[in-house]
């Protein structure tokens, strides 16, 4: 392809440079300029090849919040991150290995509340009973067995 001003455009990346042969021929070339311009070009093209840590933060502030941010902000919002990951893998260790903690004392304080509920639900249907109203729950209402742990 011959690059002339009625056709500037052509496949060859940029300006081209004609030159004699000692025998008489035309030879036609990309000029060196054009080189250093494409080799531009196509690292433009290709992709930076991310970094685990580049992909983090990508996933954790969004495209354009990444962009805006500096190297500060950055390394304090990783770190951030990292922190609460190893607080989260520490709390959930430690119930873990811990069977007996605050689960424990937990479930015993809720299966403690559901009999309270089911004393309380009884005693309301005595006293309406001995009124002699309705009951306003059609059978008692008794405590359910909590699953073992």
């Amino acid at each position: 392809c011959i690059r002339t001003e009625a056709s500037p455009r052509c496949d060859t990346p940029g300006p081209l440079r004609a030159r004699t042969t000692s025998r008489g021929v035309l030879e036609i070339e990309a000029s060196p300029r054009a080189d250093v311009r494409l080799a531009k070009e196509s690292s433009r093209r290709r992709p930076r090849v991310a970094s685990p840590r580049d992909r983090l933060l990508l996933w954790l502030l969004g495209e354009d919040t990444y962009r805006h941010t500096g190297s500060l902000e950055q390394s304090i919002t990783v770190a951030v991150f990292w922190t609460l990951a190893a607080s989260l893998l520490f709390t959930v260790a430690h119930s873990c290995l811990h069977p007996g903690g605050a689960c424990a004392a937990e479930r015993a304080r809720r299966i403690a509340y559901d009999e309270e509920a089911a004393r309380l639900q009884q005693e309301i249907q005595q006293l309406l009973q001995a009124r002699g109203g309705a009951s306003p729950f059609p059978m008692p209402v008794t405590a359910l067995a909590s699953p073992p742990a």
